[in-house]
């Protein structure tokens, strides 16, 4: 029955939905068999900790508004970088100047540093702020019309900040609660082959009451090894593309 399973190439989410299936149809069983409930059991109390550990590793709310508040301050960025880009082509002198003036700023920390990583963007911010938050530079701003929207942009950088200091807070909250989804994982496939190798032995002996049962299982574990025999070649294919 280890060969059914096969454990090395599951991952854990491929193992939680491999148990959620093995125990819902090995669920009648465990109501009439007493001996095979104690493996029931036992499988269904460490499923119920990789549940509760996944659950906790899947993205939270506070990931998800992360991701929305620096699409807020990349669009900041992008809105005061084009306009002083635009203003840099004026066609009145002193306009123009003034922007140009401002712009550089922009070249020398990079146009584009709203592509990069969190905290490297929030570096580059910072220095953008201590150039434009310079009495010559405010004065600059006001007098092309952008003091707004470079406050905009310095208050999305800031709610962006709180957030993520919070996410950082909720991670290693989880990190010191949770047990690793892989050690539970480990503990739970051998504990799997024991409850199927059961339900084998017993289809044989008396097929009548566990035939059934050991067929669904084993649609399950062909389906589950199938999918993720199909996430192994993908990544090879993509891993094989990505050095060519």
């Amino acid at each position: 029955m280890e060969k059914l399973i096969v454990f090395s190439i599951l991952n854990t989410g491929e193992v939680s939905s491999l148990t959620t299936g093995l125990l819902s149809a090995g669920a009648p069983i465990a109501q009439s068999d007493n001996r095979f409930r104690e493996l029931y059991s036992n499988v269904e109390e460490i499923n119920d900790r990789l549940t509760q550990n996944l659950k906790y590793s899947a993205k939270s709310l506070l990931t998800e508004t992360l991701s929305k508040l620096d699409k807020n301050r990349d669009q900041g960025f992008v809105c005061l970088r084009d306009q002083l880009q635009a203003i840099s082509i004026s066609l009145l002198p002193a306009k123009a100047a003034l922007a140009k003036q401002l712009y550089a700023e922009f070249d020398k920390l990079g146009t584009s540093l709203y592509r990069l990583g969190y905290q490297v963007q929030s570096s580059l911010l910072n220095a953008l702020f201590e150039a434009f938050d310079k009495a010559e530079a405010q004065q600059q701003l006001a007098t092309l019309g952008l003091i707004d929207d470079y406050e905009a942009l310095k208050s999305a950088e800031n709610t962006f900040l709180a957030a993520r200091k919070r996410r950082v807070a909720e991670q290693t909250s989880r990190s010191v609660e949770n047990e690793p989804a892989t050690e539970i994982a480990e503990e739970l496939l051998p504990e799997l082959s024991k409850m199927v190798t059961y339900v084998q032995l017993y289809a044989e002996l008396e097929p009548e009451t566990y035939e059934a049962a050991f067929q669904e299982m084993v649609t399950i574990i062909n389906e589950v090894n199938r999918t993720a025999r199909s996430r192994h070649t993908r990544q090879e294919n993509e891993a094989g593309d990505q050095m060519e």
